[in-house]
């Protein structure tokens, strides 16, 4: 409609010219001229109109809302590299009429619910910032946003043009952004409250309008109900990799709540403290337990074991972030410090670490006797300098480019994993689906571990303070796991190398597991660490 309204008024002004000039020539002349006067007008007005029009510029004006209203995950120094955007970019506090802000995005993230969405609603509104980006910077925005604008494969969410009005001015511009398939017919589930700072800061990042704020009721999501229902597609990941394991929804919010406070430093932390049933409130007269985690630093992988050690133990777990860079010298000083905080004069502490954690643990064991009564230590990165492996993860991993980077942990399921036993749960009817969402969530890895993180903690490894003169210091009894399935480093012979070092060890060869032996379900561990001593 709009080219036929163009041509007809470039005829009307060429004949109004026409019979203003004398001559036939000079008619046809001044015709011509008007013409290309009016298809450069026109050409200027539908760039105007359409920036996302190719003829305009590179620059896209793009549609933030949600978490990515916060500086941290959408800006110039933003932690996730695909969604940084140059300084100069220019920024307008927007709205988005006749949609309203949602949050039922489906997450494959055991301890993430849902993520924002947008969703059609007459007469309502979605308040945020439109951001003129490059086309490339767009581009990775998207991949981030699992909507590729190159790709045809299925994504996790679509593209979708829309038009705002920019607040106190009420210009109206033309802009792309993203909508995600819900993942339940609700109209809202609970965020986790990580989350949920995450879009509120943001939102008071850019002085969105507080009655805005106070109807996407984000603020009561932030101190809200601990035992709230989870989305059935997180139980299902949870459960995929720990089938038969109990996992009350109490501590599945604990993890989520606790182990995403620390910010960028560890901090020794109690997972239930705030949200465990009355019944187990008291831990008077239990033996303290401090799990010490492997690479990722986040202690998930006790989760499928937590309410079982809960139960004989006061447990408390180390959590180190991922913006973390400390040293081994200043993680064992947050331990100690942490240690002699709990323990009575009287107490000691039993010791369970993991891969990269227990190169801590037993480190620690050779200089605090006097607070440590017991070491268990499964899978042991002590060998990290003898794995065939070590060139991969140190030359390679830290140095390819993010997108590559983000698909890594897909290419390590043989080697982290047990991997007959996830096959066999994808050929049973009954796990298929929740196993088919777990293999999505390894993914979650690549967050819990940036490339510059791994970096950092591979560093740690290659100069790790474990020696033999240090084993053979340990006195207190020491325990070895090690999966005889273990491809990603040689527990099963560096847990013979450690008894032959430690004096007072032993240890206990697990049949299956892989390296990531916490998050097989068939692994009692409290069972194990019970028996032990």
């Amino acid at each position: 409609m709009k080219s036929v309204a163009f041509v007809s008024l470039g005829c009307a002004s060429s004949s109004i010219l026409a019979g203003m000039c004398p001559g036939t020539s000079d008619r046809m002349q001044c015709a011509q001229m008007a013409l290309q006067r009016t298809r450069r007008n026109r050409t200027s007005l539908l760039m105007s109109e359409d920036p996302m029009s190719s003829r305009q510029s590179d620059r896209i004006w793009y549609f933030a809302y949600g978490s990515c209203l916060n500086p941290s995950v959408l800006g110039e120094n933003a932690t996730r590299p695909l969604r940084t955007i140059s300084s100069d970019c220019d920024a307008k506090v927007t709205t988005l009429r006749h949609f309203e802000l949602v949050f039922n995005a489906w997450s494959p993230i055991p301890f993430e619910p849902a993520f924002a969405n947008i969703c059609s609603r007459p007469g309502s509104e979605v308040q945020g910032v439109a951001y003129s980006v490059s086309r490339e910077e767009f581009e990775r925005i998207a991949l981030s946003e699992g909507a590729s604008v190159r790709s045809r494969a299925p994504n996790l969410s679509r593209t979708i043009d829309v038009v705002l009005s920019v607040k106190h001015t009420g210009e109206l511009i033309r802009a792309k952004t993203f909508a995600f398939a819900a993942s339940t017919h609700d109209a809202n589930q609970r965020p986790s409250s990580r989350y949920a700072q995450l879009v509120f800061d943001g939102m008071q990042h850019w002085s969105l309008d507080e009655k805005y704020i106070e109807k996407t009721g984000i603020r009561n999501w932030l101190s809200a109900d601990m035992t709230a229902n989870l989305s059935g597609q997180s139980r299902e990941v949870l459960r995929a990799f720990s089938p038969n394991a109990s996992l009350p929804e109490y501590l599945i919010r604990s993890v989520e709540e606790r182990f995403w406070a620390a910010g960028d430093k560890p901090q020794v932390l109690d997972p239930c403290k705030y949200f465990e049933p009355d019944s187990m409130k008291s831990d008077e007269g239990k033996p303290f337990l401090l799990f010490i985690p492997g690479i990722d630093g986040s202690s998930l992988t006790l989760l499928p074991h937590m309410d079982a050690l809960r139960r004989k133990y006061r447990l408390r777990c180390l959590v180190v972030p991922p913006k973390a860079r400390s040293s081994w010298r200043q993680l064992e000083e947050i331990v100690i410090r942490a240690l002699s905080e709990s323990l009575s004069s009287s107490e000691r502490a039993l010791v369970f670490a993991e891969s990269m954690g227990a190169v801590l643990a037993l480190d620690l064991a050779s200089k605090y006797e006097s607070m440590i009564e017991s070491v268990v230590v499964l899978n042991p990165a002590t060998s990290f300098n003898r794995a065939s492996m070590k060139s991969v993860w140190q030359d390679v991993l830290p140095n390819l480019s993010e997108s590559v980077y983000s698909l890594a942990p897909f290419a390590f399921i043989p080697a982290l994993y047990d991997l007959e036993f996830l096959l066999s749960q994808l050929s049973q009817s009954s796990t298929a689906l929740s196993a088919l969402k777990a293999f999505g969530s390894i993914g979650l890895l690549g967050e819990l571990i940036p490339r510059q993180t791994l970096q950092h903690r591979l560093n740690l490894l290659h100069n790790m303070p474990v020696t033999d003169r240090v084993l053979q210091r340990i006195r207190v009894p020491t325990v070895v796991l090690a999966s005889a399935n273990d491809a990603l480093i040689p527990s099963a012979s560096e847990s013979e190398r450690l008894i032959s070092l430690i004096p007072n060890s032993r240890r206990v060869l697990l049949s299956s597991g892989g390296h990531a032996s916490m998050t097989d379900a068939r692994l009692d561990i409290a069972r194990i660490i019970t028996a032990a001593f």
